[in-house]
């Protein structure tokens, strides 16, 4: 899976019988009965706020197996946040945003990142989050904010030295370099130009046949009417007025579609190449 250097370790489950058949169910790949008997310690360890959490992660777990991505955040949030660890908290605000991540709620997996940056986390969950931070932002093409996370994290990478540190920044100024991020087209500039003249604003997202083609229509339709109108012929002159118009309204609004496809198109490219480079330099780390 493309994600699977995001993971991080479970930890380690108290040593008592129910915990131990939920855990046999997991490994026997019976996901379903596992989350069932996870979600068992979950109710009965009410007054227990460290056990819940333990077994809601665990049937987070099942539920990613069977990627069931939506109802991980919903799982986790029963996790009282007030009354965990940092290491803990660290690990729920983890496992949901990367839960949203694979959902592809982006958004919601940013705002759940930000705080976890902030705690005391292990070196691996800290790498981990801050992997998942990056893609996050790529996919909300916020790619400058996300080239400085990784620089950030750069430099506080532990047990490395200088040079290896600058050899690190070096590469991902590369990864993020302008020739690897795609300059957007501007819907607000297409559909302006679109109105001063019928076509340009295709022409300007690369589609030049279609801003032809629009240009033909409004500009025949526009001859249709004046043609009519010479000979005095004032209801097909009128269907004509109706027709320039649909096209010339149709010539502009056509442009949030195309826009929003060339760009997603250009996006989806950069970050398929950003995300396989990344994953290259977590193995640097490993």
């Amino acid at each position: 899976m493309a994600f699977i250097f995001l993971s991080t370790s479970c930890f380690s489950s108290p040593h008592d019988t129910l915990f131990a058949f939920a855990d046999q169910l997991y490994q026997q790949k019976q996901y379903s009965d596992a989350s069932i008997a996870f979600e068992r310690i979950a109710f009965q360890s009410f007054e227990n706020e460290e056990t819940k959490c333990i077994a809601l992660l665990k049937k987070s777990e099942c539920l990613k197996a069977t990627e069931k991505y939506e109802l991980i955040n919903t799982v986790l949030c029963r996790c009282n946040l007030n009354a965990l660890s940092d290491s803990l908290k660290a690990q729920v605000y983890f496992e949901r945003a990367l839960s949203c991540y694979l959902s592809k709620n982006f958004k919601l997996s940013k705002e759940l990142l930000q705080p976890l940056l902030s705690l005391n986390s292990t070196p691996e969950l800290d790498k981990a989050a801050v992997l998942l931070y990056s893609l996050t932002l790529n996919e909300l093409r916020e790619w400058q904010s996300s080239k400085i996370n990784m620089l950030q994290y750069i430099k506080r990478i532990p047990c490395i030295d200088e040079a290896k540190k600058a050899e690190l920044t070096e590469e991902i100024n590369a990864v993020y370099s302008t020739k690897n991020i795609p300059k957007e087209k501007s819907l607000k500039k297409a559909r302006v130009l679109s109105t001063l003249f019928p076509g340009a604003g295709q022409t300007y997202l690369g589609k030049v046949g279609r801003g032809a083609l629009n240009l033909s229509l409004v500009a025949l339709s526009g001859v249709f009417v004046y043609a009519n109108i010479l000979q005095e012929v004032y209801l097909a002159a009128a269907s004509g007025v109706y027709l320039t118009e649909a096209f010339y309204i149709g010539n502009i609004n056509q442009n949030t579609r195309i826009c929003k496809i060339r760009n997603d198109k250009k996006s989806i490219s950069a970050n398929n190449n950003i995300r396989i480079k990344l994953a290259a330099f977590n193995a640097q780390l490993k």
